[in-house]
């Protein structure tokens, strides 16, 4: 079997094989995702995240999707029009910030920390952009067409399965923070897939900015040493909090939807 036809028998059975990719790229990551922030976070994300992205991307190349898709030509620009991301991501540190404890913030803090909490968030953009879009949403796109609608439609389900993944950080108490989670990283992944279509399909935008809004939004609630105390039970946020974060998020998932429609717009593409 050539690879061409390797192709077409995968894009013909698209959501099968997008759900098998997503399925099996989690069971992976969860047999290395564990370990504490310093060294063995570093070694984490290099047998998890980095490894299994790897993967993916010579996945993509096997099914003709990883041309082009990691350019450094018109980065910043497309970098720059994600400003309402990062926006929402600095307001959220801004929101943290007055809340945190910095008496006992800092205690563990030393350089391989450092480095390894920006190694773990770059990990995590690129992992979830290569597989929610470098690999689902690009193959969405064969089985849906490459025109606005196909790319619309694309972009709604890819986004909700991106949405839907998150469900995974349930665990006993925290139903809003879950259920909220869902949803606003739904919104999220409508907005950083029309960045994705508009910056040429430029995987390094999405990357870059997925990491730098979770640095912002997570580190300030890192923890720097390892915790030998029994576990204390998990919180849940305020069903006020994850409305305001849903709400708060609400506006990207819309700027997705038009970001897409102004860009077939501008280009002089048409549904067909």
């Amino acid at each position: 079997m050539n690879v061409k036809r390797i192709q077409n028998f995968l894009f013909r059975h698209v959501y099968l094989f997008i759900i098998t990719i997503i399925v099996l790229s989690l069971y992976f990551l969860s047999i290395a995702d564990s370990g504490y922030i310093g060294i063995d976070l570093l070694v984490t994300n290099l047998q998890g995240r980095f490894a299994i992205s790897v993967v993916l991307i010579l996945l993509m190349a096997v099914l003709g999707l990883a041309k082009n898709r990691f350019n450094i030509t018109g980065f910043f620009k497309g970098f720059v029009s994600g400003w309402p991301l990062l926006l929402i991501g600095v307001l959220y540190f801004i929101v943290l910030l007055t809340g945190t404890n910095f008496s006992t913030y800092f205690i563990g803090v030393n350089v391989i920390a450092i480095v390894a909490i920006i190694f773990d968030m770059f990990c995590t953009g690129l992992f979830e952009e290569v597989l929610m879009r470098g690999v689902v949403f690009q193959s969405l796109t064969e089985k849906m067409g490459k025109d606005r609608q196909g790319n619309m439609k694309s972009m709604i389900l890819s986004s909700f399965l991106f949405g839907l993944i998150h469900l995974l950080n349930y665990s006993e108490g925290l139903l809003i923070a879950t259920v909220s989670q869902v949803l606003f990283t739904f919104f999220i992944g409508m907005f950083l897939c029309s960045i994705f279509i508009r910056s040429g399909r430029n995987l390094w935008v999405v990357i870059a900015l997925h990491a730098v809004f979770d640095f912002t939004t997570l580190i300030l609630q890192q923890r720097f040493v390892y915790n030998t105390a029994p576990g204390n039970p998990a919180t849940d946020m305020s069903l006020l909090m994850g409305i305001i974060i849903v709400a708060a998020t609400f506006p990207l998932g819309l700027l997705g939807v038009i970001n897409v429609k102004n860009y077939y717009k501008s280009s002089g593409e048409v549904k067909v």
